[in-house]
């Protein structure tokens, strides 16, 4: 494949994370409660989209069945919104809320309960364009519906201002844009026998990725609760830090992409060269198009938070790009070898690296080190664990101590 695609890859998610942060941005606007709601809701938030993902980290592996993959993260989807309905009026009292907040917290969550049939869809699809390289159809629909909840986000800023109606623009979005992707995927058209067995197949490397997701979403969460300790103006430059950061994960997802895409091509006995040789011949430039924008960024949403001061720890925080590279690259190497059953644990290494690393800086008095340098641990350790554990794949392969047919292959045309 050639690196044209890497840098389309990178494009649309950058055009995707800086979208989403407009969004934010016009519901942080509307007020202190609408700021203290979404802090509380985004654990939720995570864990929602790693069940209803089930089907999608499915076909990632499989890269066929769609619409048996479709079917499984819809079924999980429906089951995430009786469960949110039931939890709706208790879930906001796990917070330190105001009564105000408490009650448009529940409105939220009502509104959250029915939307997660129609942003399952969405992220289906949008990952169905992604895994078969329809570039054309990918740029014109998140063209529309970004501009749409903007549009509508925007609508609402001169009108009600109200954080329960910013939550309906973004249903009523998604609901547009999953209609407009089964018209581009030309959905109706795919014939495909449904089977128990394959079912089992995608619920068996689904989960694993679920499990894998949602453990690392607990050393995030314990993360963030002691970064909400560090005091105000620290918290605040690490908020503005841990933003930058985050952002800089759309370059890494668009290399997860091209290293998958490029994967797929290719014999399993060869995949780990192929890795390796990719990462060799990108990585830099994954550094150069992340620090820059990275920098960029940083100007644009510091606030008041001084830059001068702000600016040394961000390039600390930002040094995670190296070892999410590695991350990066080989997860996609273990994703299209079926071997989910070792992704599983990525999770877990975050939480033997990640929570120890910050209880031990933070209570030895390190400030911001103690958030910065974990990160750069947390994703180098779960690639080193992942390279080794593909080298040892590739061993056996050369070696012929493993049948090719454990090993899945996908050849694209």
């Amino acid at each position: 494949m050639k690196i044209r695609q890497l840098f389309i890859f990178i494009v649309q998610f950058v055009f995707m994370a800086v979208c989403d942060m407009i969004d934010t941005s016009f519901i942080n606007n509307t007020g202190i409660d609408a700021i203290c709601i979404l802090s509380a809701y985004c654990v939720l938030e995570w864990t929602c989209y790693a069940i209803r993902g089930i089907g999608m980290y499915g076909y990632r592996v499989l890269q066929k069945n769609e619409k048996s993959c479709l079917f499984i993260s819809v079924l999980a989807s429906f089951i995430m919104m009786i469960v949110i309905f039931m939890i709706a009026d208790s879930f906001p009292y796990l917070y330190l809320l105001t009564d105000t907040q408490y009650k448009l917290f529940t409105k939220i969550l009502y509104v959250y309960a029915i939307s997660q049939i129609p942003l399952c869809i969405g992220d289906f699809l949008r990952n169905y364009l992604i895994l078969n390289i329809k570039n054309k159809e990918l740029f014109i629909s998140n063209v529309l519906f970004y501009s749409l909840m903007i549009i509508l986000d925007a609508v609402v800023m001169f009108t009600t201002k109200t954080l329960t109606h910013f939550s309906i623009a973004t249903l009523y979005s998604y609901i547009i844009y999953d209609i407009f992707l089964f018209i581009i995927c030309k959905w109706g058209k795919i014939r495909e026998e449904y089977k128990i067995n394959i079912f089992k197949e995608i619920f068996k490397h689904g989960i694993n990725t679920v499990f894998d997701r949602v453990t690392a979403k607990i050393a995030t969460f314990v993360y963030n609760i002691y970064a909400s300790k560090l005091g105000t103006e620290l918290y605040a430059v690490h908020a503005v830090c841990y933003s930058v950061c985050v952002f800089g994960e759309a370059f890494t997802n668009g290399l997860h992409n091209y290293v998958l895409m490029n994967l797929a091509k290719c014999e399993p006995k060869y995949r780990y060269k192929e890795t390796k040789n990719t990462l060799k011949n990108v990585w830099w430039m994954i550094l150069l198009m992340d620090g820059a924008a990275g920098l960029i960024l940083l100007t644009v949403i510091h606030g008041e938070v001084n830059l001068s001061m702000a600016a040394p720890y961000c390039l600390l925080y930002m040094a995670d790009i190296i070892s999410l590279i590695l991350y990066e690259g080989f997860r996609a190497n273990l994703t299209i070898a079926g071997k989910t059953d070792i992704l599983r644990w990525g999770g877990m290494v975050a939480i033997l690296i990640r929570i120890p690393m910050v209880l031990i800086l933070y209570n030895i008095g390190c400030g911001l080190f103690s958030f910065a340098l974990p990160c750069l641990f947390d994703f180098g350790a779960r690639g080193i664990f992942y390279m080794i554990c593909s080298k040892k794949l590739d061993r056996k392969l050369q070696n012929h101590e493993m049948p090719m047919n454990n090993i899945k292959f996908c050849s694209r045309k």
